[in-house]
């Protein structure tokens, strides 16, 4: 890549996930930057037609006409990557399905090639406000999930015990030292050594 411009075509990548850290696919496809704009070309093997169909399954996923275990076998019907696209998607939440639907319609439009270019425009700008509104939601999510220290928490009230009380140290050693001496001492008188 030279200068502000540069292209990446992408198969069979896999990679871990920059919000939460699972692996995840790159779609197959080629990827542009030129300046600040950034054109996908997906992979050929998904058509438009299969991506109209998608984004009717997702819209009617939102409307609540179907539930997320038929829109995944429905996607899966449709090509079985978008199954599990699909199913991807519906464990981030439904701002990120908005944001799928976005660029499938984008796609669909820039495939049409009868899109004007404030049409882009917006749809550009839409994608930058999805995207920094689910970044901020998987990031409520990541810290709602972690476990929380214990210092917020309030201590608990302790139970009614008595002071520990310190106690001397036990004398019974010493009991038994003196005893010792005492009875060496006596040994000693009755058997005098060397006298």
């Amino acid at each position: 890549m030279t200068g502000p411009t540069g292209m990446v075509v992408f198969k069979n990548n896999r990679t871990n996930c920059p919000h939460c850290g699972a692996m995840s696919e790159i779609l197959p496809g080629r990827y542009e930057m030129n300046g600040d704009q950034m054109n996908v070309e997906l992979d050929s093997s998904i058509s438009p037609a299969a991506l109209s169909a998608l984004r009717e399954l997702i819209e009617k996923l939102q409307r609540s006409e179907i539930t997320p275990q038929e829109a995944v076998l429905q996607a899966s019907g449709i090509n079985p990557s978008l199954g599990r696209l699909v199913e991807r998607f519906l464990t981030m939440g439904i701002p990120t399905l908005a944001l799928l639907i976005s660029l499938i319609s984008l796609h669909i439009q820039r495939e049409d090639s009868k899109a004007s270019g404030e049409f882009y425009r917006q749809a550009i700008e839409l994608l930058e406000r999805q995207i920094e509104t689910t970044g901020s939601i998987s990031k409520q999510i990541e810290r709602s999930s972690r476990v929380k220290p214990k210092g917020d928490r309030p201590a608990k009230a302790k139970a009614d015990k008595k002071p520990v009380t310190v106690k001397s140290p036990s004398k019974r050693r010493q009991e038994v030292s003196k005893e010792r001496r005492r009875k060496l001492i006596e040994a000693r008188k009755d058997f005098p050594r060397g006298r």
